[in-house]
């Protein structure tokens, strides 16, 4: 199964599920290779986490990417002064190969991937939504 966005845990079947945590325990051995130099992340976090924004840039700098963000969107963007989640994405696709996305909306998630021309990855969304990367 090859993967655009990542927006919700249903998504994942069983041979996928194998792949990706075989994968990951190779780079527990030491094998990490530098398979997205040149790839720029958008850490786009319009509510405070800690863990999983560090946890999503550390990883993409050890895989050999760069990152760009922020993490108090709402404040510091220009969804301060209105801009919606749509507006915003459709800019920042421009900047970046991939975008982590972090909201107290429960819809975001699935708004940024029915605009994105790029891959979206849902690291939290609102209350009632999903975190596919934490149940990872």
């Amino acid at each position: 199964m090859k993967l655009h966005h990542i927006i919700e845990s249903q998504q994942f079947d069983t041979q996928t599920l194998e792949d990706l945590f075989m994968k990951a325990d190779s780079f527990q051995n030491g094998h990490v290779d530098k398979c997205l130099e040149g790839k720029i992340l958008c850490s786009l976090f319009y509510e405070p986490s800690t863990r999983t924004r560090l946890s999503h840039e550390s990883a993409m700098i050890r895989l050999g990417g760069e990152v760009i963000g922020t993490e108090a969107a709402g404040m510091f963007s220009s969804a301060a002064k209105g801009e919606t989640i749509s507006d915003t994405i459709r800019t920042i696709q421009h900047y970046c190969d991939t975008i982590v996305l972090r909201s107290s909306d429960d819809k975001a998630a699935n708004i940024a991937a029915a605009v994105s021309d790029i891959p979206i990855i849902n690291a939290g969304c609102g209350s009632q939504g999903q975190h596919p990367t934490q149940a990872l």
